[in-house]
């Protein structure tokens, strides 16, 4: 069997059930191609986020070196990074180290026209991240129009100056 080590990923906490969907299609995916995962890792962040905020992302790829795996496994592409600089820069790392991404959901072949594929569903992801801001954005001014108030409660203060936020832990087994 070949060694994987796999990566899950939502943008927020409110999409929990899709990590157990994520860890199904991986799973599924495994059994059929002979893949053995020695290690899985979750992150809730956006797959937007620059690499040095993608603290899964980052154990994941440090595994992949460290328990000499073959493949990084994901479900979908997006689920890996809808960020393309950090798709590319990962997989040349992960190449470096003799090792590719795998997407549970196909298009894993070496060949020109599926790199190019792979490169085109960067983009849409990219493209996606970008409208849902954009929604996102749309939906607040909305709200705040129709005289909703946004933000933190009134009354509710900070008692220290924000700071950028911490990796948090990633799971694994």
């Amino acid at each position: 069997m070949t060694a994987a080590v796999a990566l899950l990923r939502v943008s927020t906490e409110k999409q929990q059930l899709g990590l157990d969907a994520q860890r199904a299609a991986i799973s599924a995916y495994a059994a059929t191609h002979g893949i053995e995962v020695i290690a899985w890792h979750t992150e809730i962040v956006s797959g937007g986020a620059p690499f040095e905020d993608r603290y899964g992302l980052q154990a994941a790829s440090d595994d992949v070196a460290r328990l000499g795996a073959r493949y990084l496994i994901v479900a979908k592409r997006d689920r890996f990074s809808r960020d393309p600089l950090v798709a590319m820069l990962t997989e040349r790392s992960l190449e470096k180290l003799g090792a590719s991404v795998v997407c549970a959901d196909g298009n894993n072949e070496t060949d020109p026209a599926s790199e190019l594929i792979r490169h085109i569903l960067d983009g849409v992801a990219r493209f996606e991240r970008r409208m849902i801001g954009l929604r996102t954005k749309a939906a607040l001014a909305a709200r705040k129009a129709a005289g909703h108030r946004l933000g933190r409660p009134p009354g509710i203060v900070e008692t220290e100056p924000r700071k950028r936020k911490q990796p948090r832990p990633t799971a694994s087994n």
